[in-house]
């Protein structure tokens, strides 16, 4: 919970930026960051909740044999890449508070490649690239799942290197209470 709000501001006199107090001046003057604490813990919850949710339809969606058809196909590569997309939401949020930080654009190169990756792998697996091109060719070997599964493997890794960037900045930093 506070691995990305160590340094978020205190008080609405400041803001998320630190350059630009006229930012929150006015009728429309954000909530004190004080009580908005308590903002952010249900946000994350509501996106732990709602990916969750997404994770156990997933589950269903693959145990079923009703959706293990051809014919839902397509669907479940939608349900792979909304999980995806679905990651979106924590990593903008990262972005925002951690605005003025070095790392952030490094971590979030990382993090749009494993994007990429999903997305490419998935795309190999709707279209069914190679086999429609050459049907009995690739029966055993270089099929559309497989390439699949090396994209998503390729994506992990980078979500990986991701992770390591953030923890090593992560390390860096004091706690001062």
């Amino acid at each position: 919970m506070t691995m990305f709000i160590w340094n978020f501001p205190m008080s609405g006199d400041a803001n998320a930026s630190n350059n630009s107090k006229e930012f929150f001046q006015g009728p429309s003057r954000l909530i004190d960051l004080k009580q908005d604490q308590h903002l952010q813990l249900d946000n994350m919850m509501s996106t732990k909740s709602g990916i969750t949710i997404m994770g156990i339809c997933t589950i269903i969606t693959l145990l079923s044999p009703v959706f293990s058809t051809g014919k839902y196909r397509s669907f479940r590569a939608v349900l792979f890449m909304s999980m995806g997309f679905f990651g979106l939401i924590p990593a903008v949020h990262a972005v925002v508070l951690n605005w003025d930080e070095p790392e952030r654009n490094v971590t979030l190169a990382y993090e749009l490649a494993m994007a990429l990756s999903y997305l490419i792998g998935t795309m190999f697996y709707i279209m069914r690239i190679p086999e429609r091109w050459r049907p009995g060719f690739f029966d055993l070997a270089g099929h559309s799942h497989q390439i699949f599964h090396v994209f998503v493997i390729l994506g992990a890794l980078s979500h990986y290197g991701a992770a390591l960037v953030f923890l090593e900045y992560r390390s860096r930093l004091r706690c001062d209470t």
